[in-house]
Formats: C-alpha cells, structure tokens, sequence
C-alpha cells in the first residue's frame, strides 16, 4: 500500500545489463511525502545506469558532481541531489525548504538533498533503525558505490554514537547564499572522512557516508561515472 494515497504509487525497478545495472524509477518516495515547497511530486520516471564493479577514479573531482539534478539514486528510488539548490546556494541557505527527511518537490521531480530522520516521522529509515548504530544503506552513487548513514557506533560496545564529519569546511560565509561549492574548501583530515566524503572501510570496500555539514553526501565521485549514468546528463 502507497504511503500517499494522493500520489501515484512508488514505482522502482532494477535489473543486470552486462555490466550495469540499470534503475528505472518513477521517483515517487515510499514516506509520507510532506510538502515544504509548492506543488506535488510528480510522477517522473528516471533512468540510472551504475556500474556492477565500481572502478576508482584516476583523479577525483568535485566539479564532477552535477550542481543541478541527481548524483544518485536512493534505495526507494527517489533521485539524490548534491547540496547545491537552483540559487546556486545551499539547499541550507533556504530556511525550511526541506521536510525532516532532508527532500522535498522541486520543478523537475521529489528528491533529496540530505539523509534526515526524526522520531515518530516517516523517512527512508526510521530512528529507531537510524541511531541503532549499523550503518543502513542510503543510496547508490552514479559511479556505483554505496552511501550508508554517518551515525555509527563510536565504541565496539555500541555504547555510544557518533555521526562522522565532512572534511569540507565553510570558508567564505557569504558565499553560503548564493555559491555553496565556492563557500567551502577540502581541508585534508579535518574530519572523519575524505574528499569525496567517503573512507575505506575494515573490509576494505569503499563506501560514502552522509554528514550533517557539506557536502551531505558526495563531494567527488571516487569512481568512474559513464557517459549517461544519470537522468538528463546531469548539470556540472
């Protein structure tokens, strides 16, 4: 049963091609869709083709990752966006454009910006599954790694939690508004992971994790895009 009875159903389908899989999603949520721009989500159906074997990139890039459109793909099949908001700001910069689920409608298709959660509101994932401190799978980059959730466990206990940092910092406030990639610079090992806002794992996998600060959940892809991974080409 659809969370939103006034809206199409969600609509998510993912098959093997070669050497891709290919999403073919309608890009409508599988949460109570709130809305905080004007508007309803549109039934848009979007295609995303990602590697099976991620291949690292020979030098990473963040004026790769689109400004405008999707990045990635996330596990219900709502498109992800990168932080920048059709200002050229940050999608932060715009007080209460975002539902607690860090998406909201936007003229092209629902999406989102950040991975949000809150107790009693219907997310991707609840908070209960959330602050458990397993990483849980966010979404799929169009280079073909995983983006997990940055609130993991701080003790081998499970004790205690803590979210990982962006090693982005804000340097130019008054460029937040307006130009949020020129806002903010690398500064290599401020935070808990790297440039692309990602870390090789114990198992040696590498995985990107959402941070509450920029760039939220990419900052460069760390592998190879293809020619037409993403819906529309993207917008650099």
């Amino acid at each position: 049963m659809s969370a939103n009875p006034d809206l199409p159903d969600p609509s998510l389908e993912a098959t093997c091609e070669g050497e891709s899989i290919v999403v073919v999603t309608n890009s409508i949520p599988d949460y109570v869709y709130v809305a905080t721009t004007p508007g309803e989500a549109n039934e848009v159906v979007q295609t995303f083709t990602l590697p099976a074997s991620p291949v690292e990139a020979a030098d990473p890039d963040p004026g790769d990752v689109p400004r405008l459109g999707a990045i990635a793909v996330a596990v219900d099949g709502v498109p992800i966006y990168g932080p920048t908001e059709g200002t050229g700001g940050d999608v932060l910069s715009l007080e209460g454009a975002l539902s607690e689920c860090g998406s909201h409608n936007g003229p092209v298709d629902f999406h989102m910006h950040l991975f949000g959660w809150a107790e009693g509101v219907d997310c991707l994932y609840s908070a209960d599954v959330v602050t458990s401190g397993e990483a849980v799978l966010v979404g799929w980059a169009a280079d073909g790694y995983p983006i997990m959730s940055g609130l993991v466990c701080a003790d081998d206990a499970c004790e205690e939690m803590a979210q990982l940092t962006s090693s982005w910092e804000l340097t130019d406030e008054s460029a937040f508004p307006t130009d949020t990639w020129a806002a903010h610079s690398y500064v290599e090992g401020s935070g808990d992971l790297d440039e692309c806002n990602g870390r090789v794992d114990a198992d040696g996998q590498y995985r990107y994790y959402t941070t509450a600060t920029f760039p939220y959940m990419i900052g460069c892809y760390h592998g190879e895009v293809a020619e037409g991974a993403l819906p529309g080409g993207g917008a650099p």
